[in-house]
């Protein structure tokens, strides 16, 4: 069974005490799975598949897997697991305990049978997932994308072909949580939980027999509560703005000298910052507006960045009187820092981290494409594209055009033959 192992006696009930602490009552014998058991699979090996792994395992009535493909982490994961549960503490300092019911790196152990799959990876690693489970899925299933990006339903429909026919496809905007671990394979801890996750349904296929949006809705449990937005391109158009703002403001006039610590990532927004993710969400706003003018198609769950923030974190933000203030007194940012590499004399930026890696070519690019799909200029994301793809040691884009030798590694929709409003359209209906 490869790096697979089941655990003996892995399913847990449990219950919270009002301290917040959690008793844990073992099976005294396993059961056979009833007809309406869950079989999930979790897809990955990060922060968000530990919080997953974590809740998820906890469910009655719910059989957990967790496909890992990075280097030894299924062996790390199991190993950690040998004398113990995970532990998934809340903001509210309660906890919860569950063990998955194996954790592998072969997909042939775990993809057979999931009717819920969720792929919570950094986007450059979808394709790998995608590619690893299709073999396998020879039944009904609802594929999710916890965050999809930008994308995602292109690449999907791609890899899948004609098992897209009995698989649906959710990409969500962004996890449901700003979480950490804390000790790998055993414990995380969830900073905040966001009040709404946006998602698109790419793909419905369950013919009326089940709401693909509502069954994730349930595993997932509320907050956050699951808001279904018009359409893909909602996706692909917001919240691509954040991260390479942020990198781009506050490293673009890097003298290269190391810095003596790390600098807060959100919480040390400052005005020149804050203007770059507003200047990149100008133009994704006003690509989404030339759209909607030429197509009818309407884009009112593609909110701005500051409005997104407000809807998603509500009151964990103190001051919500601009998006500076927004991030800078977003408590579930706390302690959060720059992606930061150790070096004699104090620190560096990590520019090979996923907030370029995969923001610019899984996000800016891709909204980059649609822009250039609807002819309209993008002088700012140009701009944030260049820099980040020098950054990064790939080009995306020569000058303003997308023809750079890397742009095949990108998602942006011409690589996948979507050149025109016609073609976009097409994959909507």
């Amino acid at each position: 069974m490869g790096e697979g192992r089941i655990w003996p006696g892995s399913r847990q009930r449990f219950r919270l005490t009002t301290a917040g602490c959690c008793l844990i009552i073992p099976c005294t014998e396993r059961k056979e799975m009833s007809s309406k058991t869950q079989n999930i699979l979790i897809c990955g090996g990060g922060n968000g598949a530990h919080v997953l792994a974590g809740i998820l395992s906890s469910r009655e009535n719910t059989q957990t897997n967790v496909l890992t493909l990075y280097k030894d982490e299924a062996e790390m994961w199991n190993k950690s697991l040998e004398h113990g549960m995970m532990c998934c503490m809340f903001p509210n300092e309660s906890e919860i305990s569950a063990r998955p019911n194996m954790i592998s790196k072969n997909p042939a152990d775990v993809v057979p049978g999931a009717n819920l799959i969720l792929i919570t990876v950094p986007a450059f690693s979808h394709e790998n997932y995608l590619k690893a489970i299709e073999p396998y899925i020879c039944s009904p299933a609802t594929i999710v994308g916890l965050p999809g990006q930008p994308g995602f339903e292109f690449q999907s429909r791609d890899i899948l072909k004609a098992k897209s026919q009995f698989v649906s496809v959710l990409s969500a905007t962004t996890l449901p949580w700003a979480c950490r671990i804390v000790e790998y394979g055993r414990k995380v801890k969830i900073n905040g939980i966001k009040k709404t996750v946006d998602v698109a349904v790419i793909k419905d296929t369950s013919r009326g027999t089940i709401n693909p949006l509502l069954h994730l809705q349930s595993v997932l449990g509320s907050p956050p509560a699951l808001n279904k937005i018009n359409h893909f391109l909602e996706v692909s158009l917001m919240f691509t703005s954040i991260h390479p703002g942020l990198m781009y403001g506050r490293w673009k006039h890097w003298d290269g000298i190391p810095l003596s610590e790390e600098p807060l990532f959100y919480q040390g927004t400052d005005d020149f910052q804050a203007k770059c993710v507003t200047d990149l969400d100008d133009e994704v706003q006003l690509i989404t507006k030339e759209i909607s003018k030429r197509t009818g198609i309407h884009f009112q769950g593609c909110l701005s960045m500051y409005e997104w923030f407000i809807k998603s974190y509500g009151s964990a933000i103190s001051n919500p009187s601009s998006l500076k203030t927004v991030l800078v007194t977003n408590k579930a940012y706390e302690g959060m820092v720059h992606p930061m590499k150790k070096v004699k004399g104090g620190y560096v930026p990590d520019f090979q981290h996923r907030y370029l890696s995969e923001d610019v070519p899984f996000g800016l690019v891709v909204v980059k494409g649609m822009a250039k799909i609807v002819g309209l200029k993008t002088p700012v994301i140009d701009e944030v594209i260049r820099w980040g793809q020098q950054k990064l040691g790939k080009v995306y884009i020569e000058g303003t055009e997308l023809t750079g030798e890397h742009l095949c590694e990108t998602r942006a929709p011409q690589v996948y033959g979507i050149k025109t409003l016609k073609d976009l359209h097409t994959m909507m209906i």
